[in-house]
């Protein structure tokens, strides 16, 4: 124990009874002396004294108590709490091993500086070894993380932090068996996101890069059973070319909507149609001849047109029959300036028997590559 730091506060306690009893006895001599009766005009010189004399006397009796009751009440009643017989809640020999270990420890703890202080470390002290043997017995993470939060500076903390590095390495690993054994992409996802520089961190992405390529070929094969195993009905929307078999005519071009059934019969219908077929004419033949036009021709074309319906049924697999019907038409039309009161305006026109119609048989062949998405 170092007597030192004790013995000064005693000798602080005596100093002060010193002051105590002469303050008091200067005190009780000038009231003694009755400055009133024998020093006259000076009376009032000890009238001052007497009162600094009493202020000294209530300082020395306030710093006497203070003392007193720090240094020596505190103290016993601290003491008397901490240190009970062995066996009692507040023994701390064993709770509180950093600080009170004897009688002699305990004493120089409270008296060398603040109590209340000292009462507050104390109580820190018990709790930080009861959440350290709780760390040690259950081995909890969140238990240590609270210790190295609450106490950073604590004397289990290098131990501490081992014991939660061990405890995150045990649920590395832990995790890292459930990876390989299961295979699940939503633990590799964990993983890698808990643990981005992880011991097992290359052997995880490698194991959710495989389960990426096994779901890949899964939703292949899927596909590919949902084709061969029965989709109900699937509706196509396809681009439609069909060359012109007149010279220096446009082709046709169109839209074909087919509805594919991969047990049952199924339907499409398709509309062509070249450039022309558009052009804005005038049947002359609804005109009864009252159009007054020039006779010369300017230009001349050829519009078509031809639309289809048919049936569908699978062969095997994305090979699908077609066969059904088309019709069409034809139109030859001459463009002639039209005289309109004194302005030319040319217009295409035509005559009804330069129109034909016609009806014609189809088949043909369809390949669906995707059915399923």
């Amino acid at each position: 124990m170092n007597f030192d730091k004790l013995l000064s506060k005693y000798i602080s306690v005596w100093i002060w009874s010193i002051l105590f009893g002469a303050a008091t006895a200067l005190t009780y001599t000038i009231i003694a002396s009755r400055p009133f009766d024998r020093w006259g005009p000076l009376t009032i010189v000890f009238i001052y004294i007497y009162v600094l004399f009493i202020i000294c006397l209530m300082v020395v009796w306030l710093n006497l108590y203070k003392y007193l009751i720090k240094y020596i009440d505190e103290a016993n009643f601290a003491l008397s709490k901490l240190y009970a017989k062995e066996g009692d809640n507040y023994f701390l020999e064993e709770n509180c091993q950093s600080a009170l270990e004897s009688y002699e420890t305990a004493l120089e703890y409270y008296y060398s500086n603040d109590i209340n202080s000292k009462k507050n470390n104390a109580q820190l002290c018990v709790e930080e070894l009861q959440l350290y043997q709780q760390i040690k017995t259950k081995k909890n993470k969140n238990d240590c993380i609270s210790y190295i939060n609450r106490f950073p500076q604590g004397k289990y903390f290098s131990e501490v932090k081992k014991i939660l590095q061990s405890i995150n390495e045990e649920e590395e690993w832990q995790l890292y068996y459930k990876i390989k054994s299961e295979e699940d992409k939503v633990d590799c996802n964990t993983y890698l996101r808990n643990y981005p520089n992880g011991k097992y961190n290359n052997e995880v992405k490698a194991i959710f890069e495989k389960i990426l390529k096994k779901e890949a070929k899964d939703g292949q094969i899927a596909k590919q059973k949902a084709w061969n195993n029965g989709f109900k009905s699937a509706v196509f929307y396809s681009y439609t070319f069909q060359p012109s078999p007149i010279t220096n005519t446009s082709h046709l071009h169109g839209l074909t909507i087919s509805v594919l059934r991969n047990t049952k019969v199924g339907y499409y219908m398709s509309f062509r149609a070249n450039k022309q077929f558009f052009y804005q004419k005038i049947n002359l033949s609804e005109r009864n001849n009252n159009l007054n036009y020039e006779t010369a021709i300017m230009d001349s074309c050829i519009s078509s047109a031809a639309f289809s319906v048919g049936i569908t049924k699978k062969i095997y697999r994305p090979l699908f029959f077609s066969a059904g019907v088309n019709a069409g038409m034809n139109t030859i039309s001459k463009k002639h300036n039209v005289i309109y009161e004194t302005e030319k305006y040319p217009q295409w026109l035509y005559f009804n028997e330069n129109r034909n119609f016609y009806l014609s048989p189809e088949i043909g062949l369809s390949v669906a590559f995707w059915v399923v998405s």
